[in-house]
């Protein structure tokens, strides 16, 4: 059985750096710290660009900060998935096990990038 998460860990990382709300607010670009007091509480979700800058805030990855909204994400796909294999489509059969078993997909082809 798996552990039940939070939504999210952002008092918990923000603790650990010992730094109040309104230091992390300042970093996000705004003025106050209620942002993240809502977001703490659990009552505000951060969009994607705010989600990253937590990321890079803390030092933490993005699935860990918000493990429990992680967790409910993953089990909804991997519903899909299971439901997904068991239908007509092969193609999406083929794709959704590769999701429920990430073990059997190929390797990465290596990205090159410019400096």
């Amino acid at each position: 059985m798996h552990k039940q998460h939070l939504p999210n860990y952002l008092r918990t990382h923000r603790k650990r750096h010992r730094v109040g709300q309104r230091h992390v607010a300042f970093l996000l670009g705004s003025k106050s710290g209620t942002k993240i007091s809502r977001y703490e509480q659990f009552s505000r979700i951060p969009d994607l660009p705010t989600v990253f800058a937590l990321e890079v805030i803390y030092g933490v990855p993005a699935s860990e900060l918000f493990a429990g909204i992680f967790d409910d994400a993953r089990q909804k796909v991997e519903e899909h998935a299971r439901h997904a294999i068991r239908g007509p489509d092969p193609m999406l059969a083929a794709f959704a096990s590769l999701v429920l078993d990430p073990s059997a997909r190929p390797p990465a082809k290596p990205t090159t990038t410019s400096s």
